[in-house]
């Protein structure tokens, strides 16, 4: 199975600007973006679970 097929639609607020991404949980509250709608600016960019604001499950 790809990542990017694995993760699940957020919207992440990073750095004040809000970005649609594909996150995968690695532990301890810690999320991996593989895609985002932002041209790719933000993939393989490590997240903690604060900056989740939603996710379409």
């Amino acid at each position: 199975m790809e990542k990017a097929k694995a993760g699940s639609w957020c919207l992440v607020e990073i750095g004040g600007t809000s970005v649609v991404a594909s996150v995968v949980h690695v532990g301890r509250g810690k999320f991996i973006i593989v895609e985002d709608k932002a041209g790719g600016a933000y993939a393989g960019k490590k997240i903690d679970a604060s900056d989740i604001l939603r996710c379409n499950l």
